[in-house]
Formats: structure tokens, C-alpha cells, sequence
């Protein structure tokens, strides 16, 4: 069994409402059971997972050192296809590379050298095109650009139910159902202030 830890980012509620009507437009229109697998989030980094008896107030701690207080504002973009998965794109990117960099620092690595479940830093996202073709992707229209304060951090710990992810050795576009069998929980929140 494998587990994953994703670092994100929680937008507003009001926002979060229209990615979850993104994901179930895919749902119910294309049948990607993928747009429903995971919490609607911002996923910033694949983690290692630590050690069990890490508590939640020091992963609140390592969170803040990672992401600190203040909330990045972020403006929505386009729907785009990253390497076989679907996102609503943010910018500017740069604060998402920057966040993801301070990821690599801060939390150890150790000797696990686990290949992501899907592209990360990019924005929303929203599932996997499970062999749909690109023409229809771009038929996706995008809703109205939208500017927001991140609200919160969050660590995330997937758990694959079915056993080793298929393929995962030969990255992440290999791995192309994960989300028929897992689960997962949140670690930890932290809030952020506005600026």
C-alpha cells in the first residue's frame, strides 16, 4: 500500500463552490470519475510521507515555515491539460513555483523517491482526461476570471486502497488509476491572514 502527502492551497468558499461544479460538469458529462477522487484544492508539492508519530501541531508548524502567514493572492486562467490531467490554471505562477521550492527545502526527502500522482503547481485541479481526446478538452470554456486570497494550507495523505499505484516506476502519466481506489484525509490546516 502506498501513501502520498500533497501540500495545497484552500481558495473561498465561493470559489471552491465553482471548481466543485468544474468537476462535476466532468463527472456527469465525460464520466471522469477522477474529477471526484480528491478534496478540491491548489496541490502545490508531493511530500514524503513522515514519521506516524509526527503530531499535527508540528505539521501545522512545518506548514507555516513553508508557506508562512500571509495568503498569496492568486488570479484563475484557463482550463488546460498538464501531461494527461486537467487544471484551472492560476497566476501568477511564479508564487506557486516559489511555494513549492520552499516544499523541497523544508521537508525532508529522506530515501523515498516516489514518483507524483499528477502534475503539481499549476493550479486547480481538476481530474484526469482518462483517454478523452485533446480536441474536446479545449472545448471546455473556462469561467470568468477570478482573483482570491488563498484561506488556507493544507496537507493531505492520500492512501491507495488497491495496493501499489499501476506502473508508478514509470511516472506519473503511468499511473493512470489511482483514483479508482483510495482514500484520504486531511493532516493539517493552517489558516492564512490576508495581506
Amino acid at each position: 500500500m502506498v501513501d502520498y502527502w500533497i501540500l495545497g492551497l484552500k481558495a473561498p468558499t465561493n470559489i471552491e463552490k465553482r471548481v466543485t461544479e468544474l468537476q462535476t460538469s466532468l463527472y456527469r458529462d465525460w464520466e471522469l470519475a477522477s474529477a471526484l477522487a480528491l478534496p478540491v484544492m491548489i496541490p502545490i508539492s508531493f511530500l514524503p510521507p513522515q514519521p506516524a508519530s509526527q503530531d499535527s501541531g508540528g505539521l501545522r508548524s512545518a506548514l507555516r515555515r513553508v508557506v508562512g502567514k500571509q495568503a498569496p493572492y492568486l488570479r484563475t486562467a484557463s482550463i488546460s491539460e498538464i501531461e494527461g490531467f486537467l487544471f484551472w490554471q492560476l497566476e501568477p505562477r511564479e508564487e506557486l513555483q516559489r511555494l513549492a521550492a520552499s516544499c523541497s527545502k523544508d521537508f525532508a526527502r529522506g530515501d523515498s523517491e516516489q514518483e507524483p500522482l499528477f502534475p503539481v503547481g499549476f493550479g486547480f485541479y481538476l481530474g484526469s482526461v482518462e483517454g478523452q481526446s485533446g480536441s474536446r478538452i479545449t472545448s471546455i470554456p473556462a469561467p470568468e476570471p477570478l482573483s482570491f486570497p488563498a484561506r488556507a494550507a493544507v496537507l493531505i495523505r492520500v492512501h491507495s486502497l488497491g495496493g501499489e499505484a499501476q506502473g508508478a516506476e514509470q511516472g506519473c502519466t503511468a499511473t493512470q488509476t489511482w483514483w479508482h481506489s483510495l482514500f484520504w484525509e486531511e493532516l493539517a490546516r493552517l489558516p492564512l491572514r490576508k495581506a
